[in-house]
């Protein structure tokens, strides 16, 4: 101030001149509106809340009456009805057993009847049914009487199916018949039920044959064992297998012979074409009364 070219000179100022400006006053604090701060009100959220509880509360109590009405109240008024079995497939019925009656015996269940299928490969040229009442050596010997009555060509060969009223005749059976030293104990161990019977033709007559299959159990030893008591028995028992009498043999013993390369024996009689062979070829058992009725078997046999 000096510099400027002056002092300040203090002015002396009165007290009741001096005025001192007094502080402006601040507005007092308004709540903002809805509008300005964009929450709800206190109010607005009470009400919601109570809207809230009460359909969370309705919820509830449906859910509750749902739970007592399926549990409790369903059962009573439908009750649960017993589960079924499941379907099955119907099991076979068992047959009926009728009742004991007292003094009767009890029925027996009859056996599956035989089947005759012919151990021929190739087929015989005839094929006929003997039906014979009983089985004994006479009706089996007549049977075939009257069945060679019928004639067929030279080395024909016609196959007969011995059977009863019952059904078919059984190997045991009918062996034990034609020749007793063969017991029906020894031949159902050793043969099959089934066998084949034929008649074979030559110039010199109608000659009867036999064919027995052995057991795939059967025992070879043993078995032939079994055929050679032939060779033990009286010559009138061997007649036996001929339709009509085949004389005297012209050998003490059986003799040896052959059939495809397969050692049989054979015993020869008086009349022409006249001769006992019998042997075991592969699983076979021949009986023929004569060689040439064993040779055809043979060969129809495929062996």
């Amino acid at each position: 101030m000096q510099s400027s070219g002056g002092t300040p000179i203090p002015q002396p100022v009165k007290p009741g001149e001096l005025k001192i400006p007094e502080p402006e006053e601040e507005p007092i604090f308004t709540p903002p509106t809805p509008m300005d701060s964009g929450e709800p009100e206190k109010s607005e959220i009470s009400k919601w809340t109570k809207t809230a509880g009460l359909i969370a509360g309705i919820i509830i109590l449906i859910t509750g009456f749902g739970f007592l009405g399926y549990y409790f109240v369903y059962p009573l008024i439908f009750p649960s009805q017993p589960e079924l079995p499941a379907i099955q497939e119907p099991l076979p019925s068992a047959p009926l057993i009728p009742p004991l009656v007292e003094g009767l015996e009890p029925a027996e269940t009859p056996a599956p009847s035989l089947v005759h299928r012919s151990f021929f490969t190739s087929p015989a040229n005839q094929l006929e049914p003997l039906v014979i009442a009983t089985v004994t050596i006479e009706n089996i010997r007549e049977a075939m009487a009257v069945s060679a009555m019928q004639t067929l060509d030279a080395n024909g060969v016609k196959e007969i199916v011995f059977e009863t009223q019952a059904g078919l005749i059984i190997a045991p059976e009918f062996l034990s018949a034609l020749l007793p030293i063969l017991t029906q104990e020894e031949t159902s161990t050793n043969f099959e039920d089934d066998f084949t019977a034929y008649l074979y033709y030559d110039q010199n007559g109608v000659w009867p044959g036999f064919i027995f299959k052995l057991k795939t159990t059967a025992i070879l030893f043993e078995t032939q064992t079994i055929v050679e008591k032939l060779e033990t028995v009286a010559v009138s028992m061997l007649k036996n297998i001929y339709i009509a009498d085949p004389q005297n043999p012209t050998s003490a013993i059986f003799l040896s012979g052959q059939i495809k390369g397969t050692a049989t024996k054979y015993l020869p009689f008086e009349v022409a074409g006249a001769s006992l062979n019998y042997g075991i070829i592969s699983n076979y058992f021949l009986i023929s009364s004569s060689f040439g009725g064993v040779q055809e078997a043979a060969n129809r046999l495929g062996l």
